[in-house]
């Protein structure tokens, strides 16, 4: 189902713990740093991991995130706007909080789109109010429980595209949130920043979104495998064993009029393909065409002359090839 991602600066700790306790008293998923960074985890890892697999993203503001010169805050706000530009324009994805009064800083969302456009919902005011407004719209973000990304067996073709497009789409929000440091570590050595703690934290999340995608790819591959063609035109399935069904499809779209092969695949004849590397290697290869009846094969340097054109050039056939039936 996701949770909703918390953030916010130290200074509000104390409203955001009510605020947790609420949301997740209510049912709400919620992920909050020091309740979910387990000891021993790498926190910029932990964070980037968790905006990425969140369902929205709680950007807590405050006067005291207005009055901080830099944070972790504005970070985290930086790699949720990177995996939000993958989400459909309408999708809800960063919800603003004012905890006290405060401006709504104008972030850049991409799209022409801003973050002051977005309507937020304030807690000073009134609080049982405003966490009612949260709610309502928080309730219509999780009504809506996402597809877990597990790997089975025996599925449907829809089903594996369907598993394999989530995954491509986690592959993206993992570029998205690797732009997101190499933008943050172009600003540090624009500040002349060195090579410190914080900014070696941050090569340091770099290379764990490469292992992340590569963990990803792994996962791809009992799905991909089901696609997997050999070179004699066998086709594996999802667990590995050969389906004899593969060839004869093939085979049955490419027809011999001589002196070509054709592909044919409903009212379209695509080709000519060379009959010597088909019949000796099951490999389509397209003949190159000499605009005179003549064709080279550029794999075997074989040479073939279209019967059916004269010697003035001009086809007899009564058919385009490109337009069978």
């Amino acid at each position: 189902m996701g949770h909703a991602f918390i953030s916010y600066v130290r200074e509000n700790e104390d409203d955001i713990n009510r605020l947790h306790k609420r949301l997740e008293a209510a049912g709400i998923s919620c992920w909050l740093d020091k309740k979910d960074i387990k000891p021993g985890e790498f926190w910029p890892v932990a964070i980037v991991e968790a905006i990425q697999s969140g369902a929205c993203f709680l950007a807590c503001f405050s006067i005291e995130s207005e009055r901080k010169p830099s944070s972790h805050m504005r970070e985290e706000i930086y790699m949720a706007i990177e995996a939000g530009k993958l989400l459909p324009p309408d999708q809800k994805w960063i919800i603003p909080i004012r905890l006290s009064e405060c401006a709504i800083p104008p972030y850049n969302l991409g799209g022409g789109r801003v973050l002051t456009q977005v309507q937020y919902t304030d807690l000073f005011t009134d609080w049982e109010e405003g966490v009612r407004k949260l709610l309502e719209s928080l309730n219509s973000i999780f009504e809506k429980p996402k597809a877990p990304l597990s790997v089975a067996r025996d599925r449907t073709l829809e089903q594996q595209v369907g598993i394999l497009s989530a995954i491509v789409h986690d592959l993206n929000n993992l570029n998205m949130i690797a732009i997101g440091y190499l933008q943050i570590l172009e600003l540090r050595d624009i500040m002349s920043s060195g090579l410190d703690s914080r900014t070696l934290d941050f090569f340091e999340g770099l290379k764990e979104a490469t292992r992340i995608s590569e963990a990803l790819l792994k996962k791809a591959l009992p799905e991909l495998r089901y696609f997997n063609t050999t070179e004699k035109g066998e086709t594996t399935d999802s667990h590995g064993s050969t389906m004899n069904i593969s060839q004869a499809t093939i085979e049955s779209k490419m027809q011999y009029q001589e002196p070509f092969y054709w592909r044919i695949n409903k009212q379209i004849k695509d080709g000519p393909f060379c009959p010597q590397c088909w019949d000796n290697d099951k490999k389509e290869i397209r003949l190159k065409d000499h605009k005179n009846g003549a064709w080279t094969c550029p794999t075997c340097d074989n040479n073939f002359i279209d019967s059916s054109w004269d010697i003035n050039g001009d086809p007899e056939m009564d058919y385009n090839p490109l337009d069978y039936k």
